[in-house]
């Protein structure tokens, strides 16, 4: 199976004129991410939820991590800034996955994805694998 990357950078400015470059956030699909479970491929997988939601349902696998306390749980949950990583939340409503992808980047992690169909579109009371 071939998997294809798209990487882009899109290039802001703020209030004071100053050019930034911001890496837009790599997405992964539910048939990508099924894939890689299934096959075991080495990943983090992170929901960027509050603990009550992911006690209540997580993918298999995952750690939860608060969208707000990645900047202060990342260095512990994920010590290696070169692992895949995949983020997701609840659905494609949800933002937590993307701010939490952004902090993790902002932080120098290097392979950073986003599940942003969420774990509701997995169909895990039905088993997602």
């Amino acid at each position: 199976m071939i998997y294809i990357y798209i990487v882009a950078i899109a290039t802001t400015v703020d209030s004071k004129n100053t050019i930034k470059e911001v890496l837009i956030v790599r997405q992964i699909s539910r048939e990508e991410l099924r894939n890689k479970l299934i096959l075991r491929e080495s990943l983090a997988l992170v929901e960027a939820l509050p603990e009550k939601y992911w006690r209540d349902s997580h993918l298999p696998g995952a750690i939860q991590m608060d969208y707000t306390e990645v900047a202060e749980k990342a260095h512990n949950l994920l010590p290696d800034k070169e692992a895949k990583i995949v983020v997701y939340c609840a659905s494609t409503e949800c933002q937590n996955s993307s701010k939490a992808a952004r902090t993790l980047e902002d932080l120098g992690y290097k392979d950073v994805n986003e599940y942003a169909q969420g774990k509701h579109s997995t169909g895990l009371r039905q088993g997602f694998l």
